[in-house]
């Protein structure tokens, strides 16, 4: 096990120093006379009590050296363009943050370090390995999950079988972590040992909680969250992206590599601020890229990871405008021996053009070094990756638009605006980390679906779902709202792929009836708009259909009857 040790970043005249913390919160800068020994790759902990923030980094072997500013008449160092104060001949390691933690309110050292140097608490000449264990439990109480927990753990176990402890009657604890089989040691109420709920449990419990959602995303990888404005939409998203991102090189300390927000702005007329545009200087084309095509190009190159791009605000514009290549590409996805195709948002005569036109091109597309990307982009043009999901949050105000049925056939719409207003109050309870257990890319991605096999697979829930639809259908006859084929098609993959997640011989259908609810707000309520003329028979009989049979769809009718009988208008947006 690699050499760990502690280091506290303390208050004082001059509070981030001899620790410093970059200005993005991605390295700690320490003066390497101020740690113990060290080599890169090796771990350290800071703790920054005064801030109420602990940090888990990693040695990255590179030193800076200081220089005198004559114009702030002050020693400094520079790093990625930053400059900081520092000290007069200082030599400072840099360390990369791992994850960084709140420290609770009433949390403490059991015996305080005494000083600002590096505490070692594992390495190969260990000794006091008692003091050693007890700062552990202290970490412990911060560092609840992620690498550092795990670390903790093993470096707990590791100091347990040194003999020099004192644990008399230690008991040993079988269980696995991260599916690797482990054994921790401990005493009873002395030595602390996580209560981990089984990687099962905690998987089944997580896909319940957004179970919804992941499926809609299965389905169709377009959704749109609706509700009101500060609910959480795109934090959401945000997190979603967290318990995806399971490529270590992702985990960036300040959100995942996976994650993409981009505001919405009301000028958007077209796609060029999606897609791109050429400009021509001096005889020659050049592609100005976006970040929209960065993010598609970045997810081609971990198409194992899923990638969460959050339109915020999508409807600041006319989406079926700015938006109008992608509502296309979308219905194109087709997969052919694994592999995943689709018309291009940008083709490949294009791409041959501007590889042509401009030297810089595959510099400025990030793509200078990785020719088996190149010669994809060159043969099919760049087009939708497999692992691409477009999230787009929706307020509905008298400075954004109504979504046109083209963009709602094409879309799940999901509907937030339960607020607990007690939420949040106490300890904060943040979901923007990294998670002990990931969500698979195989849980949330889906093929698209031949849907006369997944009737076939399944003929007695395909049954069931074409009575529900007739039904409610024949309440739309002669109005702009009846449904095709699309929305059956969606309806029936997402039902099967809710069936995928009930216990083997589950004999109640009350799931189904609970996901054709869903499907219901998702696809058919959804394109519900007008006056009364419009809508006013359409509701009626919608309600008589569905009945209390489906509670939410229930529920949302009567309030669009409501609004309907007040205003002369309603929709299903608020």
């Amino acid at each position: 096990m690699e050499n760990i040790q502690i280091c506290e970043i303390k208050g004082g005249k001059n509070k981030d120093y001899p620790h410093i913390l970059s200005r993005d919160g991605k390295y700690i800068f320490s003066c390497s006379d101020r740690l113990d020994a060290y080599h890169s790759g090796a771990k350290i902990f800071y703790v920054c009590k005064y801030l109420s923030r602990a940090f888990f980094t990693e040695v990255m072997g590179e030193e800076i050296y200081t220089k005198y500013n004559f114009h702030l008449d002050e020693w400094v160092f520079e790093y990625e363009e930053h400059e900081y104060i520092a000290r007069k001949d200082d030599v400072l390691q840099v360390m990369y943050v791992m994850s960084e933690r709140s420290i609770p309110p009433d949390w403490a050292w059991r015996r305080p370090i005494g000083n600002s140097n590096g505490y070692p608490i594992w390495n190969t000449q260990i000794d006091h390995p008692q003091l050693r264990l007890e700062k552990v439990r202290d970490l412990q109480l911060i560092f609840k999950k992620g690498p550092a927990f795990e670390l903790l753990e093993y470096c707990s176990k590791a100091l347990l079988e040194l003999p020099e402890i004192m644990v008399p009657n230690a008991k040993a604890l079988h269980t696995s972590l991260g599916g690797m089989p482990l054994t921790l040691y401990g005493k009873p109420r002395d030595v602390i040992i996580a209560q981990r709920t089984p990687l099962q449990n905690l998987m089944e419990e997580v896909k319940d909680k957004y179970r919804q959602i992941l499926m809609a995303v299965k389905t169709k990888p377009f959704v749109l969250l609706a509700g009101i404005s500060g609910i959480g939409k795109s934090s959401l998203v945000r997190t979603l992206a967290y318990k995806t991102c399971n490529e270590k090189e992702l985990q960036y300390s300040d959100r995942p590599g996976n994650f993409e927000l981009i505001k919405v702005k009301p000028d958007w007329y077209d796609s060029s601020e999606l897609i791109g545009y050429t400009t021509q200087k001096g005889g020659m084309i050049r592609y100005n890229i976006t970040a929209f095509i960065r993010f598609i190009i970045k997810a081609w190159r971990y198409k194992q990871v899923p990638f969460w791009l959050c339109l915020d605000e999508m409807n600041l514009a006319r989406v079926e405008q700015y938006f109008a290549e992608f509502l296309s590409i979308i219905e194109t996805r087709r997969f052919h021996e694994e592999q995943m195709y689709s018309d291009a948002f940008i083709s490949r005569e294009d791409i041959l053009l501007y590889s042509n036109e401009d030297p810089s091109f595959w510099l400025n597309l990030g793509l200078e070094n990785e020719v088996a990307l190149q010669q994809q982009f060159l043969s099919l043009g760049i087009t939708m990756p497999p692992n691409l999901i477009v999230m787009g949050t929706v307020n509905m105000d008298e400075t954004t638009h109504s979504f046109s049925r083209k963009v709602l056939d094409r879309a799940m719409t999901i509907e937030m605006n339960k607020v607990d207003l007690n939420k949040g109050l106490g300890l904060p309870e943040n979901d923007w980390e990294y998670p002990d257990v990931y969500i698979s890319a195989e849980d949330l991605l889906g093929q698209p679906q031949d849907v006369n096999m997944v009737y076939n697979d399944n003929p007695d829930i395909g049954r069931k779902v074409i009575k529900e639809l007739e039904e409610i259908n024949e309440a739309l006859i002669n109005s702009p709202f009846m449904f095709a084929y699309r929305v059956r098609d969606e309806m029936l993959i997402y039902c099967t792929y809710n069936a995928s997640l009930q216990p083997p011989n589950i004999t109640s259908k009350k799931w189904l009836f609970t996901c054709l609810d869903e499907m219901i707000m998702m696809k058919i309520l959804s394109r519900i708009e007008g006056n009364e003329k419009k809508c006013g028979s359409i509701i009626n009989g919608l309600l008589e259909k569905i009945g209390t049979k489906f509670p939410e769809s229930h529920k949302k009718l009567l309030q669009m009857q409501f609004r309907l009988n007040n205003n002369g208008y309603t929709s299903f947006w608020n």
